[in-house]
Order: structure tokens, then C-alpha cells, then sequence
């Protein structure tokens, strides 16, 4: 508790050091939250196959439903700090099931405490045999710790989707191994930017606006949530 609080008063005099690459270059899956020193395994249903975490040099974006997620924008990141300025909300069609409800209140007031400004939160990576580990600390000792991996789960498929390039200027690419359903587009603010109907293997980005934009793709196999920097 003493060292995340030193720490936080001194993030804006670290500038200059390094950050953690693997921080960027990997995907993170929620596997639990220790709060107040009680574990909470992350929710494996139909509704939540998987708590997704991403982070790049701008933006931190996680959410539990198909299109309730928060959004840190121009955070600000050390070898051990992350900080959020400030929180969207990304609001769209939020969680059903009584068991996610409480458990996205957990996530996102209870750890991320997303309603207040400036947060920040210690990181630290392990390497676990092949996979790594991510483990956030808030400012009240808190924990959230994710993979890199997804777990196995045989009730529950992750469709392949990939897309390309990201940042994308023009063309974006999408590939899939499961047939598509549906691809919209999103901004932070939740709103519909275009959406369509069936596989679309290239889209025209050329008169979108520039920025983060969220990508939901339905599939057979279930609803995938990407993001993408449009320039």
C-alpha cells in the first residue's frame, strides 16, 4: 500500500524512463480480482465468454457485456505506472445476467473506481512457463490480474478475427475463421458510426473520423469487440 502511494506521487517525475513493451504487445484476459482481500474468479457464461484488457501508448480499454466498456484516454504510461486522466463510458447494451451486473460494478467501480479522475494504478508483468501474467494494483491495494492467454473453455469458442493495419488510413481488412454476421463501428462516445450486413473483407476507413473507434463483429460463433486507431 505504501509503495503504490509513493509511487503515484511520484509518476509525473518518471518520465523519462522506460516503459514495458509486452505492457502493448500482448491481448489481456481477466482472471480474478482480489478486492479488500477477497478473490472474485473473473465470469466465464454466455454473456461474458471473456473480460478483455487493452493498452497501447493512448488508450486503455476493458469491458465484461458485448457493449458496456470504460475507456481510458491520453493515459500516461511509466516502467511501473499507468495513469488514466479521466474515463469514458462506452454504453450500448450492458449486462443481463444478475452474476455480471455485479460483478461488472466490482470491476469497474469497485477496482478501476472509473467515476473519479486522475487514477492511477501500479503494473507489474511475470512470466509464467510460455504465458505471462499482468497484475494491476489501484491505490487501495486492490488487485486485478490478467494473462496473455485465454483459458481453455470448451462451452465457449473465441472466433479468429484479425484485422489489418491498425493504425489503418484508407482500406481496413478483416479476416475470419467463422462466418460474419454483421460488422459495426463505433465511437467512444457509443454512437453507430456505419455498420454492415454479412462479410465484408475490405471496408473504405477514408471518410471516418480520426481516432479510437470499437469494431463489433458478430459471428457464428459468437460477438468479437476490436479496436482500431483510424489516422
Amino acid at each position: 500500500m505504501k509503495k503504490i502511494l509513493v509511487l503515484a506521487l511520484l509518476f509525473f517525475s518518471l518520465d523519462g524512463i522506460a516503459q514495458d513493451p509486452r505492457l502493448f504487445d500482448n491481448d489481456w484476459y481477466l482472471s480474478q480480482l482480489v478486492i479488500d482481500g477477497v478473490i472474485y474468479p473473473a465470469p466465464y457464461n454466455t454473456e461474458v465468454p471473456y473480460v478483455p484488457l487493452n493498452i497501447d501508448q493512448s488508450y486503455l480499454l476493458t469491458y465484461l457485456c458485448e457493449l458496456s466498456a470504460i475507456v481510458g484516454n491520453d493515459i500516461q504510461v511509466t516502467n511501473e505506472l499507468i495513469n488514466v486522466p479521466e474515463f469514458g463510458v462506452f454504453t450500448g447494451e450492458s449486462c443481463q445476467m444478475e452474476e455480471n451486473i455485479s460483478y461488472s460494478n466490482l470491476y469497474y467501480n469497485g477496482f478501476f473506481e472509473f467515476q473519479l479522475p486522475n487514477r492511477t494504478y501500479l503494473y507489474s508483468i511475470l512470466e509464467q512457463g510460455d504465458n505471462l501474467q499482468l497484475t494491476l494494483d489501484n491505490i487501495n491495494g486492490d488487485k486485478a490480474i490478467y494473462g496473455n492467454v485465454l483459458l481453455a473453455n470448451s462451452s465457449f469458442y473465441l472466433p479468429h478475427v484479425t484485422m489489418f493495419p491498425n493504425p489503418v488510413k484508407d482500406k481496413l481488412t478483416i479476416e475470419s475463421q467463422a462466418l460474419i454476421f454483421s460488422t459495426t463501428f463505433y465511437d467512444l462516445f457509443g454512437r453507430k458510426i456505419m455498420s454492415f450486413k454479412n462479410r465484408l473483407n475490405e471496408i473504405s476507413m477514408s471518410h471516418l473520423p480520426k481516432g479510437l473507434l470499437l469494431i463489433v463483429i458478430e459471428t457464428e460463433k459468437g460477438t468479437v469487440i476490436k479496436k482500431i486507431i483510424k489516422e
